[in-house]
């Protein structure tokens, strides 16, 4: 009885054997792509020119262009000023986001906004800092700057050796706005009792000159 038994499972066995290794090589894992680097990418463009593949080469340099925009943002939330002390620095969120190609292709568009926001531990002090590289609003500074009656009574400018600012009252705290290399904004905003003195100790000439290295021209 076993051997009949044994003898008509036999087939069944051979036929799902013979199921399983189909499956099995029809089958393929794809390999995960590491992250995307710049000299790969930029070889990719050129190889791509080349061989005239045009719509690949346009393809390659704009993922190359978003790859030099993220590192760029990053150089610059690290030029940014520390906390001081008795305050923090809040999480970048926006940081964490860029951190994809979808991130990177945005910033192709609209060029590096870096923020950031500092918060003192005890007490009601906030300042919050935009960094728009190719700034839109080069052309008001350039406004100010050939004629600074233009400014209200609260404004006045500020000079951090080659790059102007404009220190703005507002209420009971300040909006500071620095032109850097004629071409990039900082905007800096600081309530809750924050102090010039403290404005200005943050955002001194030191950072400034780190800003406008990464900035460049």
């Amino acid at each position: 009885m076993f051997q009949r038994f044994h003898t008509r499972l036999l087939p069944v066995i051979v036929v799902g054997a013979a199921l399983f290794t189909t499956s099995a090589a029809l089958q393929k894992r794809v390999q995960k792509k590491g992250p995307a680097d710049f000299p790969t990418t930029l070889r990719a463009a050129g190889e791509a020119w080349e061989s005239g593949a045009y719509g690949a080469c346009v393809r390659e340099l704009k993922a190359a262009l978003g790859l030099a925009t993220e590192r760029r943002a990053q150089e610059l939330r690290e030029a940014m000023p520390p906390a001081p002390e008795g305050w923090q620095v809040e999480p970048d969120r926006s940081a964490n986001a860029n951190q994809n190609p979808f991130g990177a292709m945005l910033a192709v568009g609209i060029g590096n906004i870096v923020e950031r926001k500092y918060r003192q531990k005890s007490g009601r002090g906030n300042v919050s800092c935009t960094l728009t590289a190719d700034s839109p609003l080069v052309q008001m500074f350039n406004m100010w700057l050939a004629n600074p009656a233009m400014l209200d009574a609260n404004s006045e400018l500020i000079e951090y050796g080659v790059h102007k600012a404009v220190l703005k009252k507002q209420g009971s705290g300040f909006n500071l706005q620095i032109l850097i290399n004629g071409a990039h904004t900082c905007e800096v905003n600081a309530q809750g009792g924050v102090s010039e003195e403290q404005l200005f100790a943050m955002f001194d000439q030191r950072v400034v000159d780190r800003l406008a290295k990464v900035l460049g021209t």
